[in-house]
């Protein structure tokens, strides 16, 4: 029992901002490269679970990780994933997930271990607490509120798209990204209840890209005949302007531009209930 403590204090304390210095020796490891985002690690049979976050870090700050979240894979900026199911060793989930200051890390979670369907992409910068690209630190946007007014570029045609105040319809808006497996995954269903509401007026849905740049989820929104809904690219703006620290993450925008439902995507009758006024009107 001694034993496992002391290994998860370690974890804690290296998955935080700890210099290499100070925490076990690492070879050739400066002490800009040993900053991380805030969280312990435990070992479990599908990955490592976070068992308890540092307040004021980046993880604590952002509101996207909770004790008891599985994480199953970890990925430096848009690097494919590295999957943990088969790891053993906490020094080595450590060590992937920290790295130089201000770098983005992004964990896919499974919630408190056992939500599968809810599997999402966490996106955070190592050891920022303010001022730093999509995975930092600002306020989420909260049912409500009224929906920012920003710049998009349509992907079809890298035309300039304004999300508009008000929007004078219903909006469906699903952030994603090509580097967010759990995002790729949901993507046809997004599809299929896109085209479900195709004839009715009153709802947009929309996909908005959270990607480095538009190229990518061009490619991809093309290869894979995904043109049921209007496609979008926002990159880092979009997320900071939404205040988003995870995908998938869907919206929906009323006609007076409130925000009626933000959170995991739904589909069918869950997201059915959020737009009722477009069939009462």
């Amino acid at each position: 029992m001694e034993k496992r403590t002391l290994q998860w204090f370690g974890a804690l304390m290296l998955l935080w901002l700890v210099p290499a210095a100070a925490a076990a020796p690492v070879t050739n490891t400066s002490p800009n490269e040993a900053y991380g985002i805030g969280v312990a690690l435990a070992k479990h049979p599908g990955g490592f679970v976070v068992f308890k976050i540092v307040p004021d870090s980046p993880a604590a700050l952002s509101g996207a990780i909770t004790n008891g979240d599985l994480v199953i894979a970890v990925a430096q900026s848009n690097a494919p994933p590295v999957y943990l199911t088969n790891w053993d060793s906490v020094s080595d989930a450590v060590a992937l997930v920290r790295g130089p200051k201000g770098s983005i890390v992004r964990l896919t979670i499974i919630p408190q271990a056992t939500n599968v369907s809810q599997e999402r992409v966490v996106s955070l910068a190592r050891g920022e607490l303010k001022g730093v690209k999509f995975g930092g630190i600002w306020l989420g946007l909260t049912n409500g509120a009224t929906a920012p007014e920003i710049e998009l570029l349509r992907l079809s045609d890298k035309q300039p798209f304004k999300l508009q105040h008000p929007p004078n319809k219903f909006l469906v808006i699903e952030f994603w990204a090509t580097w967010c497996a759990p995002c790729l995954r949901l993507m046809p269903q997004t599809q299929n209840e896109a085209q479900r509401y195709g004839s009715q007026s009153g709802v947009a849905w929309l996909t908005v890209s959270l990607d480095d740049t538009p190229e990518m989820p061009a490619k991809r929104v093309d290869s894979a005949g995904w043109n049921k809904t209007v496609n979008l690219w926002g990159g880092q703006p979009a997320a900071q302007a939404f205040g988003i620290h995870s995908i998938p993450e869907m919206f929906v925008i009323d006609p007076q531009g409130v925000i009626v439902y933000h959170g995991s995507p739904i589909y069918g009758d869950a997201v059915e209930r959020f737009l009722q006024p477009t069939k009462k009107g």
